[in-house]
């Protein structure tokens, strides 16, 4: 029985990392494309 229970704690915990670790990973791409944009447009504006 308390095995049960532990493993499903286990196995919760594991699903929430692996949760996190893909918001991090999308996150960290959200932050790149927004330095590229802003980076253009920081360009864009030095050129006027």
């Amino acid at each position: 029985m308390v095995y049960l229970i532990l493993r499903h704690k286990i196995d919760r915990s594991v699903s929430f990392l692996h949760e996190t670790d893909c918001l991090l990973y999308y996150s960290k791409k959200r932050l790149v494309f927004l330095q590229r944009v802003l980076i253009h447009f920081a360009k864009s504006i030095n050129v006027k």
